[in-house]
Formats: structure tokens, C-alpha cells, sequence
């Protein structure tokens, strides 16, 4: 298991979860600051998919999960600042900024794309379908993607079920 530090930035707002696989939304929205600066906050946007087939690549799964972001992208930020239209500070300024900056692709905006899969063997690259449908994006670190693979989602499903119920 691999896990990146995130020495360059601290989370400020991290979204709930939906609880209805079916509500349309964003899937993961995350705000930033850098660590000890007074600068501007930034965000991701992430879309999260599930990769079960061995019949495509897990490249087909960040390409829709890509396309997803950039047709729906801009709904779902108009949404988060709607929700968020009486919070204060800078937290509220942002909110209020969200689509502006997704559409200008200003360096405060971006985006991620996650999936989980239980494919074996995971590709040494899948991403590149981020890159080229969000290509607006181009300053370093507006695009995020995060692979998880899990060899088996029936024993993973067990664990997490036994650790839930040992919790209560």
C-alpha cells in the first residue's frame, strides 16, 4: 500500500458522504490550505467509480469517471454553493468562487478521479484520460487520481462488517 504525505497542504472542508449511490452529485469535494500560509484556499472535485470487469481496462473507468467531471463538474459545484451560501470567511468566499474557478481552470480549482477495483494486477498508468478530457487543468497538481485495489471485495466486505459490529 502506497500513501502520498500531504505535506503541501492542510484540509480545511471535507463533504459528507452521500448515503444514496443513486443522488446525483459530486462523490468527493475536498478544500485546501497550504500549511502555514495565509494564501487562498483551493479544492478537488473527485469522482469515485467501482472497476468489476475484466472486459475493459481500468482506463475505460477513469475515462467515464473523467467525462462525468467535465459534462456535470460545473452542476455540482453550482450545488455545493448553493448549500454553502451563509458560510463565513474565507471557507464562504471560496464557495461562492466555485464556479468561476472550475471554469477558468484557475490554479485554486481542480480535480480527481478515484477507483477501487479487484483487478490483480493494477496498470502501471491508467489516468491518462483525466489529463486529456480535463486538459484545462495544466498547472501541477490540479489533477489527482487514486487506484485501490482490493483482491477480494467479499473478505474485504466480511472485515469491514466484523469491525463495524465489534465497534457497537
Amino acid at each position: 500500500m502506497k500513501e502520498q504525505q500531504a505535506a503541501h497542504r492542510e484540509r480545511r472542508y471535507l463533504s459528507e458522504p452521500s448515503y444514496s449511490v443513486t443522488e446525483q452529485g459530486e462523490d468527493g469535494f475536498v478544500v485546501y490550505a497550504p500549511p502555514g500560509a495565509n494564501v487562498s484556499l483551493f479544492f478537488r472535485l473527485w469522482e469515485i467509480k467501482k472497476h468489476n470487469t475484466e472486459n475493459t481496462a481500468v482506463t475505460a473507468t477513469v475515462r467515464r469517471a473523467s467525462d462525468q467531471l467535465n459534462i456535470r463538474g460545473l452542476q455540482y459545484l453550482a450545488k455545493l454553493t448553493s448549500a454553502h451560501r451563509q458560510t463565513d470567511g474565507d471557507l464562504g468566499r471560496l464557495f461562492a468562487e466555485l464556479g468561476d474557478l472550475w471554469i477558468n481552470a484557475d490554479p485554486r480549482a481542480g480535480a480527481g478521479v478515484g477507483v477501487a477495483t479487484n483487478t490483480l494486477t493494477p496498470p502501471a498508468t491508467c489516468f491518462s484520460p483525466l489529463e486529456t478530457t480535463l486538459d484545462r487543468f495544466v498547472n501541477a497538481g490540479q489533477l489527482e487520481g487514486l487506484l485501490c485495489v482490493i483482491e477480494d471485495f467479499t473478505e474485504f466486505a466480511d472485515e469491514v462488517r466484523r469491525m463495524v459490529w465489534s465497534a457497537l
